[in-house]
Formats: C-alpha cells, sequence, structure tokens
C-alpha cells in the first residue's frame, strides 16, 4: 500500500470538516446541559467546542483542559488558525494543562 504523505495544503481542505465535528460535540452538550452544569471539554482536538458552548450557553461555567502540555510559542505561532484556537480557549472559564 502506498503511504500517504501529509502537507500543509490538506490542513486547510480540513479545517472546515474539524470545525463541523466540533460543532458536533458543541451541539450534544448543548442538548443535555441543565442549567448550573459545569461542562468540561477535554484534549486538544476539541479546543474549538468552548467557543461554540459559550455562544449558545453565555451563563454556562465551561472549562478546558488539555491532557498534553501545551505547545511552545514558536509551534503555535506557525498554526494558520491559532487566532481563532486560542479565542475559544479564552472562552473558557477555567483552563488546565498537563505539566511535563
Amino acid at each position: 500500500a502506498q503511504q500517504r504523505q501529509w502537507s500543509p495544503m490538506e490542513a486547510e481542505k480540513c479545517w472546515p470538516d474539524h470545525c463541523a465535528v466540533a460543532r458536533q460535540f458543541a451541539a450534544k452538550a448543548i442538548e443535555v446541559y441543565s442549567e448550573g452544569d459545569v461542562v468540561w471539554v477535554q484534549d486538544y482536538h476539541l479546543m474549538l467546542v468552548p467557543s461554540f458552548l459559550s455562544r449558545k450557553l453565555p451563563s454556562a461555567s465551561l472549562g478546558l483542559f488539555l491532557h498534553v502540555p501545551f505547545p511552545s510559542s514558536e509551534c503555535f505561532r506557525v498554526l494558520a488558525n491559532r487566532d481563532e484556537i486560542l479565542k475559544s480557549m479564552l472562552s473558557a472559564d477555567h483552563i488546565g494543562f498537563h505539566l511535563y
């Protein structure tokens, strides 16, 4: 079987799908949410979910926990969608990081 190579162009094509999946997770959380719940979003692949939740549940208490260390500024700054990711993270009320 031929091995596929990843390229930056793939990221541009995949970003809308990544956002759509994050919206699906947020929609399910909204569906089961009850007033007073604390909603914890777990891990890096769901880092967009807090922004989608905060738009629909502005009074909800939102947490984001990353089970991996946050990338260095050198790595994070080269991400094409870093602003959207960072804004979503900052829409959480509580943020936790795994340490080295």
